[in-house]
This record gives structure tokens, C-alpha cells and sequence, in this order.
């Protein structure tokens, strides 16, 4: 047998595949880094494994750390998507930590940042009237 054959039955014998991938974000809605002038009532976080709801979570932060996600978040297809509730958000910097186990038990986790702004620029920031 070749090498080419050997490696092929290593690889089936040790049962790699795409299946066993890590589910990795791939979509984010507000998107990592981004800046939305309207703020969302909802993030939706697209991974590219199908995901076990009991094992997967979500929260998302303000600026100063406090939780402004509603209630646990949902699993919202069998393609991977969840979805995380959020507060009204007023304009300010907002940060999404998230945790994801794909159905064949693979663990990841990550977070991203993203902005509300009112549109003109500011950040959550108040104007001093004079």
C-alpha cells in the first residue's frame, strides 16, 4: 500500500471528520466590532455546528459589566443559531460572552464587542448644555 492509502485509512480509523469540528461563530447580529444606530431588542449568534440548548449560554454586558440580556438564551434552529433577549439599550458599548456545545459534545466559547450609537457619533456620552 501506498502512503496515500495509509494516511486515508489512519484518518478513518481515528474517526476524523467535519463532524467533529468546534462550532465556530460564524455570523453575529449586531456584528463583532460593529456600531448599530438603532439598538437591537434581540443578538442572534450563528455557529457552524448544530448546538445542544442545555449546554449553550450566552449574556451579554454593558460597559460597566452589568447584565443586560433577558432570561437565558434560545436555540433557535437546528442549524445553530441562537438567540439572546436583550434590555432596551441605551447608546453605550456592549459586550456578548457566549459559551456553545455542539451535539457531538465539542465545547467553545468567545465574546466580541459591539457599539449603540445615537446616530451622531456618541457613544453613550452626555452632552453638557450650556
Amino acid at each position: 500500500m501506498g502512503v496515500r492509502t495509509h494516511l486515508i485509512a489512519l484518518l478513518f480509523l481515528t474517526g476524523t471528520s467535519v463532524s467533529h469540528a468546534l462550532p465556530i461563530l460564524q455570523h453575529a447580529s449586531p456584528g463583532s466590532g460593529g456600531t448599530v444606530h438603532r439598538a437591537p431588542s434581540r443578538i442572534v449568534l450563528s455557529f457552524s455546528q448544530a448546538l445542544v440548548p442545555s449546554a449553550t449560554d450566552a449574556v451579554v454586558r454593558d460597559a460597566s459589566g452589568g447584565i443586560v440580556s433577558l432570561g437565558k438564551p434560545r436555540v433557535i434552529s437546528k442549524a445553530g443559531e441562537m438567540e439572546v433577549p436583550v434590555k432596551p439599550l441605551p447608546p453605550g458599548k456592549y459586550r456578548v460572552e457566549w459559551y456553545a456545545t455542539s451535539t457531538d459534545k465539542r465545547h467553545t466559547q468567545g465574546s466580541y464587542n459591539f457599539v449603540v450609537s445615537t446616530g451622531d457619533g456618541i457613544q453613550g456620552r452626555r452632552r453638557i448644555r450650556r
